[in-house]
């Protein structure tokens, strides 16, 4: 009996998915807000084009095991976001997972083969990727180029990936259908893509699904039977030709000077205090770079100890409790035991073509997972749901139509998600864009209300317009110190956690103890803001000597000099801390601290010159290492000056 014919619905849902993974890897993989907003959109117009031609994605459905466990970890997340302080961070979060939720059901219901027919058009889309960075690798500045992606290692996981698909479906065909060498002229700049890339990581990912081709090869009479052969002599050429891949990775990575080699060990075991704290629902979906700013160590490089931050795990095995809990790292096991267990019991039947390659393209994401985060990278992310439907789908025991009635409720549903969870806040980070904080002039403003309006639940907009209310001077009284207080407190209200809201409601205090009260009151009010933001960011020393600086404006040097000698003790080498507390000193002791004061303003003077090269690192380095002359010649004038006595003989 013939096959029944594949819809034409069928073909374009199949060939449009084809263009989805293709706009994710534009603008930083996909996650740049226009990036993200653009296959957003085309992903819904899939999802709303399934709804009205059901036959479109009538080839299967995900296999129950699977999708029950893809449910329970969808599930968690949704109580995680329930419960996470930063809301909004919670959304995009729920965004991602229902975008990938989405592309593993649509690619599970494609017909059968689409491995195989997709292994040509993604190819060509590495090929050209890997062209783009090799110009940018002859013609660029960067050493290590990225492509459209912002990251080179989430480059190389994507290009691999796509190399690994082809591969194992080539290898599955008779060697009759194989064709000629096209398909080597397209990889070779994609391997050479991933060498210029210098990832260490896509390594482990190489060594998985390579190991998985050979272990089902030998399970395989044709494919054992190539390499009893040595693939006609390809087989060596294709083994000295990985050997030179890692070698070309591997070595310049070794020789190359790098004192933070393993510092992503020390982040690991910093993430985990996350868990330690919340072993019960973690930080929160997408709530981690929060956090991450209480958990920051020394990185034992001079002359800064916290000059190198991060905020993200650098590991998805480890993002998953620390943002989750060990509930959802428990579900997100569920997800990957079910699944192999599924793929192994297909693999006793009929697997469909191409599944080989798929399977180890998808165990070379999981491979480098484990030292990356690639579930940060749409491209990645949308690409692995692609392969994962289709490998794990199943061919319905029974179908249930949906009534018209239905499909038009879920596709204004997913309409109005779309419009409120995507377009909304795009047209606020538009109008947002672009605007010097904290001044601005009254169109910029207006810009900003416009901004708020779209998304009153982004907690930087309403620091933005409490920085605003409290810089301008022309109208700044008790009315915009109330209005300020309010956008800050919001804030606030929006991300707890986050140290950098504390401290917008600690300014708008500060300013209004210093220009309208001062008094003791609305001086311990900000006070307590910037001691909340220094609980939540404990090795920021711009905290204590914005503090600092505050309570000496306002006749409260005993505290300040606390505050400066713990921002002192936080950086030893910077030079601002020694400014300060020389300042704090002198209004404090008097003249009991002038010798004090005086060899700090020294150290600080000899620190900025000794350091100065450094002081361009990143604009953290910039404050700690240099000196305003200013206000070292304000500090100075008030130390007497220095008498010198001539001793005769």
């Amino acid at each position: 009996m013939n096959a029944t014919p594949p819809s034409k619905s069928a073909r374009v849902l199949e060939v449009s998915l084809w263009a989805l993974l293709a706009l994710t890897t534009l603008g930083e993989g996909g996650a740049e807000a226009t990036s993200m907003l653009a296959w957003h959109g085309v992903l819904l117009l899939l999802l709303l084009f399934a709804l009205a031609a059901p036959s479109s994605i009538g080839g299967g459905r995900l296999a129950r095991a699977p999708a029950a466990a893809i449910g329970l970890f969808v599930a968690l997340v949704w109580v995680g976001a329930l419960f996470a302080p930063y809301k909004f961070a919670a959304w995009l979060s729920l965004l991602e997972l229902l975008a990938f939720c989405a592309v593993l059901r649509l690619s599970a219901g494609l017909r059968p083969g689409a491995l195989s027919r997709a292994g040509v058009p993604l190819l060509v889309l590495a090929a050209l990727q890997s062209l783009w960075v090799v110009a940018q690798s002859i013609f660029g500045e960067t050493p290590r180029p990225a492509g459209t992606f912002l990251n080179t290692n989430h480059l190389s996981a994507w290009l691999g990936a796509i190399l690994f698909l082809v591969l194992g479906s080539r290898l599955e065909r008779p060697r009759a259908e194989r064709g000629g060498v096209w398909w080597l002229a397209l990889a070779a700049p994609v391997a050479l893509a991933i060498v210029l890339s210098g990832s260490r990581g896509w390594l482990l990912g190489l060594a998985a699904g390579g190991v998985y081709l050979v272990l089902a090869g030998r399970r395989s009479a044709r494919l054992a039977a190539l390499l009893r052969r040595g693939f006609g002599g390809r087989a060596t050429i294709t083994a000295a030709v990985a050997v030179v891949i890692v070698a070309a990775i591997v070595v310049p990575r070794l020789i190359e000077v790098d004192p933070y080699r393993y510092h992503r060990t020390k982040i690991w075991r910093a993430s985990m205090q996350t868990v330690l704290r919340s072993p019960w629902l973690g930080s929160g979906p997408k709530q981690f770079g929060v956090e991450a700013k209480g958990l920051q160590f020394p990185d034992g490089e001079l002359p800064l100890r916290y000059d190198r931050f991060f905020s993200a795990t650098h590991s998805d095995a480890l993002r998953v409790p620390c943002e989750l809990g060990w509930p959802g790292a428990l579900a997100a096991l569920l997800v990957v035991g079910v699944a192999l267990r599924s793929l192994r019991r297909s693999a006793a039947e009929e697997p469909p073509p191409g599944s080989r390659g798929a399977i180890a393209a998808l165990l070379a994401l999981a491979a480098q997972g484990l030292v990356e985060n690639l579930s940060q990278r749409p491209a990645v992310y949308i690409l692995a749901a692609f392969l994962a439907g289709i490998v794990l789908a199943r061919a319905p025991l029974k179908r249930v139509g949906w009534g018209p009635g239905l499909r038009l409720s879920l596709a204004l549903l997913l309409a109005l998600v779309y419009v409120v969870g995507d377009v909304a806040p795009y047209a606020a980070w538009r109008a947002a864009q672009g605007l010097p904080r904290p001044g601005l002039d009254q169109s910029q403003a207006a810009r900003l209300a416009r901004a708020l309006r779209f998304n009153p639940l982004h907690p930087d907009l309403h620091v933005r317009r409490a920085e605003t209310l409290s810089s301008d001077a022309a109208s700044w009284g008790v009315d915009a110190y109330a209005a300020a207080r309010r956008s800050a407190e919001r804030a606030v209200s929006l991300s707890p956690r986050d140290p950098a809201n504390h401290r917008a409601l600690a300014r708008v205090e500060a300013q209004a103890c210093r220009t309208l009260f001062l008094d003791v009151a609305s001086r311990e009010r900000a006070f307590e803001a910037y001691e909340r933001a220094r609980r939540l960011a404990p090795t920021d020393p711009t905290i204590d000597l914005e503090l600092a600086a505050f309570l000496i404006d306002t006749g409260d040097a005993v505290r300040a000099r606390r505050a400066a000698e713990r921002a002192l003790a936080t950086e030893p080498e910077a030079a601002l801390p020694r400014l300060v507390l020389a300042d704090a000193l002198i209004e404090s002791l008097g003249e009991l601290a002038h010798d004090r004061s005086r060899s700090l303003l020294d150290d600080a003077e000899r620190k900025a010159h000794e350091w100065s090269e450094w002081s361009h690192e990143n604009s953290y380095a910039g404050r700690m290492l240099t000196l305003d002359s200013q206000q070292l010649g304000r500090i100075r004038a008030k130390l007497p000056p220095v008498t010198v006595t001539a001793r005769g003989d």
